[in-house]
Formats: structure tokens, sequence, C-alpha cells
């Protein structure tokens, strides 16, 4: 439950930073890799780039080790993999090409109210 808690107040921060399109998925028993996975937009790459940022800046404060991340050196897709979790962030085109909701359809939405701390 704890990695729960966590995503959940990641993708707070990210909505609090005008993330787009903030999704949450539980991939227990989908996927042998990962508890939960977050997806969002930014706007454009110097956006994604930002909310990339914050995300390794929460996960540093909570002393999360091992922590990998791909695609910033391009910013249209970063990849923050933080074991317990993993975030995507996109660029929305990227984000409509790739789908990737739908490689997980098994997996149950995780429920966040954005507003509230």
């Amino acid at each position: 439950m704890k990695s729960e808690v966590l995503v959940k107040h990641i993708a707070k921060e990210l909505f609090a930073k005008k993330a787009e399109q903030i999704v949450i998925l539980n991939v227990q028993g989908v996927s042998d890799y990962c508890d939960f996975i977050l997806i969002a937009n930014g706007s454009v790459e110097r956006h994604v780039l930002a909310l990339s940022r914050l995300v390794q800046k929460a996960l540093k404060e909570r002393h999360m080790q091992h922590v990998h991340v791909e695609g910033e050196s391009m910013s249209d897709w970063i990849v923050i993999d933080a074991g317990e979790f993993i975030c995507h962030l996109f660029v929305p085109h990227l984000r409509d090409k790739y789908r990737l909701e739908s490689l997980w359809k098994e997996a149950k939405i995780v429920p966040v109210r954005m507003g509230e701390s």
C-alpha cells in the first residue's frame, strides 16, 4: 500500500504543476515488474522535462533508491522507473500515438482526487 500512497502523492504534485490527463494504473497481477504505472502529459518538451525533475525530486526526498530515468535528452517521452512504479511523461501527440493505457486493459484505474492534499 505504501507505493500506492506515493504514486498518488506524485500524481497530485504533477497536477499542481499543470500536468494533464493523469492516469494511475494498478497493474498488480497484470505486470510482474511494477505495481503501478503513472502516465501524464506535459504541454511541450520543456514542460515534460520539468515534470520529470519534479518526480525525481519527490522520489529523492523519500529516499527512493535505484531510480532510473530515460528520455530526458529529447524530453518528448520520459520514463522514470522507481521500482514500485513506473512514470511515463509525454508530449500529447506521442501519448496519442503509443496509447500505453491500452497495453494494460486488465489494470484497474486508481482514483485520485487531484484538488485535495
